[in-house]
C-alpha cells in the first residue's frame, strides 16, 4: 500500500530525514503520512506525537502516543513521549507517572531519568530532582545538562558550594557555556562572594548576548552593589532583545523609582500597560508614581483600576488609603 505515491518505508525515511535536519513540522507530517496507510504503525503514532510536541502540540502528541502505548503497553518511547508532553503542559505529576513506566521498561535510558528530575524539579521536590539527576550522571558523566541541573537543584536546597562544583565540571564539556556561567553567578551571589558573581554573568552575557535570564541576574546583583546606572543597562539590554519583556520594564520602572524618577518611572511602567492592559502591578506603580509627584487624583485612578482587577491587593488598598489623605491634605492647603 502507498499514501501520494510513497510507500510506509518510503514515508518513514523523509520523517526520519526531516527530523535529522530539525524540521518538525514535516517530520510530523510524513509520519503522519505513514499513518494514512497503516493507522496502527506504532513507531509512526510515537514519531507524530513527538515532532508535534516539538512543535508546541502538547496535546496532540499525547492523543497519538496514548494509542501507541493502548497497543503496546511496553513501548518505553511512547510513555516518554507522553511525560515530555504532561511537562510541556505544566503538568508535572502526570509526567512523573509516564517518566517512571518508561523506566520500568527501559532503566538504562538517561533521558527518562533526566526528564523525570526536570518534572520533579518542577514540584519543588528538589531532592527527587538531584537523585535522578546523578543517576543520569552514573549513566552518562558526560551528559553537560545533566550537571546544569544537578546543580540548580542543588542551589534551590541552599547547597551553593556542591552546585558550584557542578557547574565548574560542566564548564569542562563540549556545549554551550552561557547558561552555566549564569547559574554559576548565582550560586557565587548566594554565597556573597559578588566579584565572582558579576565575573561569571558578565562571560555568560558576553558568550550569549540574547540571554535574557543572565541580564536579568547581572542587573539584580548590580543593583544590590548600589551600581544603579549598571543595573540599568542590563535592564534596557532585556527589552531591546525583547519587547514584550514585562519584567524588564518592570525592573527598569523600580530602578527609576528608586532614584526619585518618577516621571521616568510611569513611562516604564506604561509600557507594560501597553503589553498587558490589566496588569494589576503596573497599575498600583503608576498610581503611586503619581502621589510621589503630587498628584494624587490620577493615583487614585490607577490604584482604583488596579483594584478592580485585583480587589484583594492589600498594597493597594493601604494606597488608595494614603493617596486620599494626600488629596485631601493637599486640597485643604489649596495646592490643588
Amino acid at each position: 500500500m502507498s499514501y501520494k505515491g510513497k510507500t510506509v518505508d518510503q514515508w518513514l525515511q523523509k520523517g526520519h530525514d526531516s527530523a535529522s535536519h530539525k524540521d518538525y513540522k514535516n517530520a510530523a507530517r510524513y509520519f503522519g503520512y505513514v499513518l494514512k496507510i497503516n493507522p496502527n504503525h506504532i513507531l509512526a503514532l510515537n514519531n507524530h506525537g513527538w515532532y508535534r510536541a516539538m512543535s508546541g502540540d502538547y496535546e496532540s502528541c499525547i492523543k497519538y502516543c496514548e494509542k501507541a502505548v493502548k497497543i503496546d503497553p511496553k513501548y518505553e518511547y511512547a510513555w516518554h513521549s507522553i511525560g515530555y508532553a504532561y511537562n510541556g503542559l505544566g503538568k508535572y505529576q502526570e509526567a512523573v507517572k509516564c517518566f517512571k513506566k518508561a523506566i520500568s521498561i527501559n532503566p538504562g535510558d538517561q533521558d527518562y531519568h533526566f526528564d523525570l528530575g526536570i518534572s520533579y524539579n518542577k514540584l519543588g521536590k528538589f531532592k527527587k530532582s538531584i537523585d535522578c539527576n546523578k543517576k543520569v550522571l552514573k549513566l552518562n558523566p558526560e551528559n553537560m545538562n545533566a550537571w546544569i541541573n544537578l546543580g540548580t537543584s542543588y542551589i534551590a536546597t541552599e547547597r551553593n558550594v556542591e552546585a558550584i562544583d557542578c557547574f565548574k565540571k560542566a564548564l569542562q564539556l563540549k556545549g554551550p557555556k552561557s547558561k552555566v556561567y549564569a547559574v554559576m553567578g548565582v550560586a557565587y551571589r548566594n554565597i556573597f562572594e559578588y566579584d565572582k558573581a558579576v565575573e561569571c554573568l558578565q562571560k555568560a552575557v558576553k558568550l550569549d548576548p540574547q540571554y535574557i535570564p543572565a541580564w536579568d541576574n547581572l542587573g539584580s546583583l548590580y543593583e544590590q552593589l548600589e551600581k544603579t546606572e549598571e543595573a540599568i543597562k542590563c535592564y534596557k539590554q532585556i527589552v531591546t532583545i525583547n519587547p514584550k519583556d514585562s519584567n524588564g520594564w518592570l525592573n527598569l520602572g523600580s530602578v527609576y523609582a528608586n532614584l526619585q524618577k518618577f516621571e521616568k518611572a510611569i513611562e516604564m511602567f506604561e509600557k507594560i500597560l501597553e503589553l498587558e492592559p490589566k496588569n494589576s502591578m503596573a497599575l498600583y506603580n503608576i498610581g503611586m508614581m503619581y502621589g510621589e509627584l503630587e498628584n494624587p487624583g490620577k493615583g487614585i485612578e490607577y490604584v482604583e483600576r488596579a483594584l478592580k482587577i485585583d480587589p484583594m491587593n492589600e498594597d493597594a488598598k493601604s494606597a488608595m488609603t494614603l493617596l486620599s489623605l494626600m488629596k485631601e491634605e493637599l486640597e485643604r492647603k489649596g495646592k490643588i
